[in-house]
């Protein structure tokens, strides 16, 4: 009696675990991004890459997002966890460079409100629904982007 309970106890809870390892989605497929970012012609030293699923050409799913390093360079984005890349799809890109330091106060005057964040990029190019960077991210590879920023 005692044998027979505890392989249906047994039976029972590997039957649970199993329906419950079963219940995860699967993750989408992932593929590495990496490039460069300039305004100008010279590399931005900051911020941010955003890739952006583009719902218009059957994308959908999370956004990665990758950050710039003082070269300009992008590698490393993160859609699920870090380093994981970004979905395989098409995308719009997002480039966020902000700068929070304040402007210097009038000679004999203090700050009177705390520093508004600045855009360091044109405003079409940190919007989702006016930049004109895309990137197609395909899998098996590395993809390795170019995106060339240029002032009004």
């Amino acid at each position: 009696m005692a044998r027979t309970f505890r392989v249906s106890v047994c039976a029972i809870l590997g039957l649970i675990l199993g329906i419950a390892g079963c219940s995860q989605e699967p993750r989408p497929t992932m593929a590495p991004v990496n490039g460069t970012v300039t305004l100008n012609g010279k590399p931005m030293t900051k911020g941010m890459v955003h890739f952006i699923p583009d719902n218009s050409k059957g994308s959908t799913g999370r956004m990665a997002v990758a950050h710039i390093q003082p070269d300009g360079r992008f590698e490393g984005a993160m859609c699920f966890k870090p380093k994981d890349g970004a979905l395989v799809g098409f995308h719009k890109i997002v480039i966020d460079v902000r700068n929070i330091t304040p402007d210097p106060p009038e000679p004999g005057k203090s700050p009177s409100a705390p520093p508004q964040p600045r855009n360091l990029v044109p405003v079409r190019y940190s919007n989702p629904s006016t930049t004109d960077l895309t990137a197609e991210v395909k899998p098996g590879v590395t993809n390795s982007f170019e995106f060339k920023l240029q002032s009004p």
